[in-house]
């Protein structure tokens, strides 16, 4: 079975509430009745009643709680395969997560940086990826898939000169992707964690689409 994937945007649910609650204490606040005599109705006015809930407590816990809960970026991935410990773990490990709640066997909250030192569209990408590549028999289906690929002979003649225009560059990392028409998709990049990031997403292309990767084996 093919692996989807779908993203929902998680909202705190904690706003709504907390607004909710400060909204009754200000109303409680406009019903009290004024207990004072007029003659120290002056006095009143010097030394008011404190008006703002206080900043102990159970609103000012909540308040806390949500100011962490918002510094997050939570996205809810909904699947049609079962979140097992192993994806689990692939999620936690991967840069720009920072925290992970399996919901269910087909959904995870998973909290990215608001840092803005990563790309959130690319973590959840590569996360994708990762989950993609994980999948042994999906793996031996693509090997045999590919195995019975046939492209024809200037294709053929074009990948080999691409991959001996690449081998003799200056770049270590390199990586392409061959589009079933025959077109090439060239990607050179300076580490080797890059390169990784690069073939697991033409990785992806070619198991929804078929075609052939190939890439440098450089440490």
């Amino acid at each position: 079975m093919k692996k989807k994937f779908a993203w929902e945007k998680w909202f705190n649910p904690l706003d709504e509430e907390l607004e909710s609650m400060k909204n009754e204490m200000n109303d409680l606040m406009d019903e009290m009745p004024n207990v004072f005599p007029e003659e120290e109705e002056a006095q009143h006015q010097i030394f008011p009643i404190i008006q703002q809930p206080p900043p102990f407590g159970l609103v000012s816990a909540i308040n806390e709680q949500n100011r962490f809960i918002n510094s997050f970026d939570f996205w809810v991935m909904h699947t049609n395969f079962d979140v097992t410990e192993e994806i689990k773990n692939l999620i936690e490990k991967t840069p720009g997560v920072e925290s992970i709640t399996v919901l269910t066997r087909y959904r995870i909250k998973i909290g990215l940086t608001k840092s803005g030192l990563f790309n959130n569209t690319q973590v959840k990408q590569l996360i994708q990826n990762k989950i993609i590549a994980l999948d042994s028999k999906s793996k031996a289906i693509q090997e045999d898939y590919l195995s019975d690929i046939i492209f024809d002979t200037p294709t053929q003649e074009m990948i080999e000169k691409t991959k001996e225009d690449l081998g003799d560059s200056d770049c270590k990392y390199w990586s392409f992707y061959v589009f079933p028409n025959g077109q090439l998709s060239v990607e050179q990049v300076e580490s080797k964690d890059e390169l990784d990031e690069k073939v697991q997403f033409f990785q992806t292309i070619e198991y929804l689409i078929g075609g052939k990767v190939f890439y440098s084996t450089a440490e």
